[in-house]
């Protein structure tokens, strides 16, 4: 039996709710927002393995 790391990455979208009079407009302010200022949008998040790979374990008697 070999070990292996299986390195993943969450992906989420977010959104946030703007008031502008034009696309361009609300762009810009989204541009300025910070993350804190978006919420998740309700189950858009999953998990993305990107990498899997075999680990080497040493042992090291002393």
């Amino acid at each position: 039996m070999k070990t292996f790391i299986a390195k993943a990455e969450m992906r989420t979208y977010l959104q946030v709710q703007i008031r502008a009079n034009t696309q361009k407009e609300a762009e810009q302010i989204a541009s300025q927002l910070c993350g804190s200022e978006f919420t998740e949008i309700e189950g858009s998040s999953h998990w993305e393995i990107y990498n899997v790979e075999e680990v080497q374990i040493c042992i090291l008697k002393k």
